[in-house]
């Protein structure tokens, strides 16, 4: 899914990075199903199907809020532009 999204993207960058990291990001996954059996499968399938079909229908403009929520796990802060809910950028 994420080496896909990538490169329909043409994100060289990211899609090195990716490469770079992508076994550890699933061994790390692994890892937490294991000890969290708590953990909502159904819901990080979801969270992967919406994406699926923001990356299919959504406004591109939103692409960069949208991916930093899936990465990050945090929603942008309310009433701020992106910009300026990440300052690091």
């Amino acid at each position: 899914f994420h080496r896909l999204a990538i490169s329909i993207a043409e994100n060289t960058l990211g899609l090195s990075i990716w490469e770079g990291i992508s076994r550890q990001v699933m061994i790390i996954f692994g890892f937490e199903i294991h000890q969290k059996p708590e953990l909502d499968l159904a819901a990080v399938v979801e969270q992967h199907q919406r994406l699926r079909r923001f990356l299919a229908e959504g406004d591109p403009s939103e692409l960069e809020a949208v991916m930093r929520e899936h990465i990050t796990g945090q929603k942008p802060c309310a009433g701020l532009p992106s910009e300026q809910a990440h300052p690091t950028k």
